[in-house]
């Protein structure tokens, strides 16, 4: 009975597995410049390398900056003598705006097949930043935490309404993300750099500027407060946690390097649940779902902060329909679903709190709860093998295995034989 309720689990999840998304986002290039009354236009250039789409989907999060104003959308038309993008603007009547509690999304119809495209979104945040009596502050995500894929190269730049012989020392810059993040002051812009942006991250810039810079800024507006100090502190104490992280993650990392120079075959009741788990995944399904490498070793005493999907990924350097079904029997044997099975349904209940869980875990919940079944549960034996399940499922099925990849690398998690 626990075989064929694998195999129900495994084949349902096959079927989501093969729904792969039909391209990547090589690039990512957004030009900020800030105005000298607050405001601030935007240029956001992204460029897809495409399988086969009919459209993409572009969101602007404009919640507290006054919404948008003067929305263009531009496709790529061409590059010109220096090498440099030439850019056509869209017709209205291609794309559509809708708004939903601050977010804007666009959705471009474009269709394309086999090929590389870039397409930038231009619009104006007319509260861009904040004005006190001692500091004016932009704090701003630039790159928000919900695209749908991981962006190969990031490049944020953000110029100040100043001369470039301004003297930058008074232009206090930070930046908020992945530890990997780069940033830099050059002349009068600011430049925050990131290779490898995984769904789930995000790019926070958060720039100090003398409030004289704006001299067109509704005074009204101001507040009357001195801010700057407590601004300063607030970013002290952000370092010496990022620093604490750093730390962190270094131990980790070396202590998962000892683990896995001394790692033998796992030994049934001595391993943990879930890593027995995996081990019989692996020898009743490595037929349909081989590793790449079959000199892989397993592990005996994981670290006890990693998920079965991240130990899994480990294991066998990928995640698939494995690290799904590990992590599904995790959540049932922490409470968070139960798991019923008659001759007729198998079904899995959300019964427990989801706020414990991490982003990957929630995503999973949302699939499998929400998107395939009624909000509360999801009878697996309702669905066949190759049932079909809407791209917008496929693409967070996609997520999950970015969240994934991203939460090893913020853990340290790097296996090695």
């Amino acid at each position: 009975m626990k075989k064929n309720i694998l195999r129900i689990f495994l084949f349902f999840l096959i079927s989501i597995v093969s729904f792969a998304a039909s391209f990547n986002i090589s690039e990512l290039d957004v030009e900020a410049k800030l105005q000298k009354d607050g405001s601030m236009l935007v240029s956001e250039a992204v460029t897809y390398d495409i399988d086969e789409i009919n459209g993409v989907y572009f969101d602007i999060d404009a919640k507290g900056y006054g919404g948008i104003t003067s929305l263009q959308v531009f496709e790529d038309n061409g590059v010109s003598d220096n090498n440099e993008i030439l850019f056509n603007e869209v017709n209205p009547s291609n794309y559509e705006v809708t708004e939903n509690d601050g977010v804007y999304r666009i959705k471009l119809y474009s269709k394309n097949y086999n090929n590389v495209r870039t397409f930038k979104f231009v619009y104006t945040l007319p509260e861009a930043i904040k004005v006190y009596e001692d500091v004016a502050q932009l704090n701003r995500k630039m790159v928000g935490q919900d695209w749908q894929q991981g962006i190969s190269t990031v490049k944020v730049t953000i110029e100040i309404p100043v001369s470039k012989d301004y003297d930058n020392s008074k232009i206090l810059v930070f930046g908020h993300g992945p530890l990997t993040g780069e940033v830099d002051k050059v002349e009068n812009t600011v430049v925050y750099k990131l290779d490898d942006y995984y769904p789930g991250d995000f790019l926070e810039a958060h720039i100090l500027m003398e409030p004289e810079i704006f001299s067109e800024y509704d005074k009204s507006k101001i507040i009357h407060r001195d801010m700057k100090q407590e601004l300063l502190d607030m970013e002290a104490k952000l370092a010496d946690e990022a620093n604490e992280e750093r730390e962190n993650a270094l131990k980790r990392e070396q202590r998962l390097q000892k683990i896995s120079n001394n790692a033998k075959p796992i030994m049934g009741g001595i391993a943990s649940i879930w890593a027995v788990l995996m081990y019989y995944i692996h020898m009743v399904f490595k037929r349909k779902n081989k590793s790449k490498n079959d000199n892989i070793k397993y592990l005996r005493d994981l670290p006890d902060y990693s998920s079965p999907a991240l130990v899994g990924a480990i294991m066998t350097k990928s995640v698939n329909d494995n690290e799904i079904l590990a992590t599904i029997v995790d959540l049932i044997r922490r409470k968070i679903l139960t798991l019923e099975t008659t001759d007729k349904k198998t079904i899995i209940t959300l019964t427990g709190s989801t706020g414990i869980l991490s982003t990957q875990e929630k995503t999973l919940i949302d699939i499998y709860i929400n998107d395939l079944g009624d909000g509360r549960s999801l009878d697996l034996k309702s669905f066949g093998f190759f049932h079909k399940v809407p791209m917008r499922t496929a693409n967070k099925f996609e997520k999950w295995k970015d969240y994934i990849v991203n939460e090893m690398n913020r853990e340290g998690l790097v296996y090695e034989h």
